[in-house]
């Protein structure tokens, strides 16, 4: 899992560099293959309250998600936007593993005479057996 992190208006500190790669760990369990971890951490209007915005951005094989929080706090708005993409990346994987555990549904003719029945043209005898 390669993370990049970026700042805009906000000093970068090893506090925060430290939330950060504690935070994308616990999205590495979503993940089997290598991974790109975009994280910005922003301040918007300064005299605002709710003015600190996390985005994250996750790249990987065959997926692409996103999620931005906004709060009064870096760390909250950190934990807000993790908590977004770990919906994300769980409603995901639900969804990927139903769509392996489908049951095919396979057509079973039991007595071929009354399948082509219906059918005038045809005869069973035409057609040959391929095995």
């Amino acid at each position: 899992m390669k993370v990049t992190i970026s700042f805009k208006h906000l000093e970068h500190t090893p506090a925060i560099d430290e939330k950060i790669h504690e935070k994308s760990a616990h999205l590495k369990k979503y993940f089997d293959g290598e991974v790109q971890v975009r994280w910005t951490c922003s301040v918007e209007d300064p005299g605002h309250p709710g003015n600190h915005v996390a985005e994250i951005q996750i790249h990987g094989p065959k997926c692409n998600f996103h999620a931005t929080a906004h709060a009064e706090n870096l760390y909250k708005c950190l934990d807000l936007v993790v908590e977004k993409m770990e919906k994300q990346l769980s409603k995901h994987k639900e969804k990927w593993k139903n769509r392996l555990h489908e049951t095919k549904h396979e057509v079973v003719i039991h007595d071929p005479e009354e399948a082509w029945g219906s059918c005038p043209d045809a005869a069973w005898g035409d057609f040959k057996k391929v095995i």
